[in-house]
């Protein structure tokens, strides 16, 4: 699927709106995109570094800059991580 300007906004968004607590849920990530945890928060790292969040404020860019490390240092995430590097 490729994203559009307007997909990286709605990830933005949907991001920012959870971020107060630790993150978006798998279900909600599911039902507004149709993607895994995993490629959500590493399609909003890569949002990120692009002109889409530009309109961040330093505390927001932080906010979730905080949550895509805090899912990839997931103990679980690192496990199924492994799993997959591993067939």
């Amino acid at each position: 699927m490729k994203r559009t300007h307007t997909d990286d906004i709605a990830i933005l968004d949907l991001a920012l709106r959870w971020a107060p607590y630790g993150g978006v849920p798998s279900s909600e990530i599911w039902v507004a995109f149709g993607v895994s945890p995993e490629r959500f928060y590493s399609t909003l790292a890569h949002i990120l570094g692009t002109l889409a969040a530009r309109g961040l404020s330093p505390e927001q860019r932080q906010s979730l800059e905080h949550l895509v490390l805090r899912h990839f240092r997931s103990p679980a995430v690192g496990r199924r991580l492994a799993q997959r590097t591993m067939r």
